[in-house]
């Protein structure tokens, strides 16, 4: 036989025994791995489909998920639950930083490795997190307020963010204020959404109905923006400049009309959970991983959006029907 063919055929079996070792279930015929969110909103379900779609390439990894509505004791609960079921890996979105702490140290003294969704950037948790995605909170507040400063007609800004007391929202809003500090954009209005589409509505009728003049609007989610962008369509109205933050499939379009949403700061929620997936995965069968993901953010605007979405989607849609609760 030629060489050159051996050469081929040598390189090849090693690839092939690379690959099997890594898909292969080891010693379990299967592995069980939990996706514990705080509440369904879109983003969060991307989160969940990007897991489910690193785990497809693997017959060993079963991904179920549960649901803590946002109560630190719920969240506390489940883990424990699934400690106690002996799941081999825990995918956390938190309540906040005291209950990721909490939920860290419980998986932790029980050798079940557990990553963050949804990490801050100031997180202190390499003593007890397997793997965190790092969501630069304080950045996202910058880059939407120097969009503004580039972007808009300086005047009166509505704010609407998650809840006041979020960590998420706290750092979005401390990168607004450094920015737009001494400039001629004034918050005049700041109100709570809630994540909800419905609720953003609400409020932005009366933010605006306190504050016609306002120039700009920001919403600190893609729900709440397009409950915003709903609102503002309804109402007829093309003059404000309104950004919102991260991105789903309804806010998608407003952005490529460009009339009731010009931009976003975006980061994927597909990629923080294969990311995450990832390492849980790498942990689990005994592999190096890193254990920071900073997850990428980039102002999308109806020029660059398609460019941006095709290297780094929001979504696997193809797994959106396994997500089940």
């Amino acid at each position: 036989m030629d060489r050159r063919i051996l050469w081929v055929l040598m390189i090849l079996s090693v690839y092939t025994f690379q690959t099997l070792a890594q898909t292969s279930c080891q010693n379990k015929a299967s592995y069980k791995i939990a996706a514990v969110v705080q509440y369904q909103t879109k983003y969060i379900n991307y989160t969940i489909e990007g897991i489910l779609k690193y785990f497809s390439s693997s017959k060993c990894f079963q991904v179920q998920s549960f649901l803590t509505n946002n109560d630190r004791f719920l969240e506390f609960e489940t883990v424990h639950n699934l400690v106690k079921k002996k799941f081999d890996g825990i995918a956390l979105f938190p309540v906040d930083a005291q209950s990721i702490h909490y939920c860290g140290l419980l998986a932790k003294y029980s050798n079940v490795p557990l990553v963050d969704l949804f990490g801050d950037k100031g997180l202190n948790a390499r003593a007890y997190l397997t793997s965190l995605a790092i969501v630069d909170s304080e950045k996202i507040g910058k880059m939407i307020a120097n969009y503004l400063l580039k972007n808009s007609k300086p005047g009166k800004t509505i704010v609407i963010q998650a809840f006041f007391t979020e960590g998420f929202s706290t750092g979005v809003s401390n990168g607004l204020s450094k920015t737009l500090n001494n400039t001629k954009f004034t918050i005049v209005f700041n109100g709570q959404g809630f994540y909800s589409n419905q609720v953003s509505k609400t409020i932005i009728k009366q933010a605006l109905t306190e504050y016609p003049d306002a120039t700009s609007i920001i919403t600190f989610s893609g729900e709440m923006g397009n409950g915003v962008a709903d609102y503002l369509k309804e109402q007829h109205i093309k003059t404000k400049t309104h950004i919102s933050v991260d991105m789903n499939d309804v806010l998608e379009k407003y952005i490529r009309e460009n009339v009731y949403v010009q931009a976003s700061a975006y980061y994927s929620g597909a990629l923080a959970g294969y990311s995450m997936a990832y390492s849980l995965k790498r942990k689990i069968l005994g592999n190096k991983f890193l254990y920071a993901k900073n997850i990428p953010v980039i102002v999308v605007t109806k020029q660059n959006i398609d460019g941006v979405l095709m290297q780094n989607p929001y979504r696997y849609p193809q797994f959106a029907n396994k997500i089940v609760f």
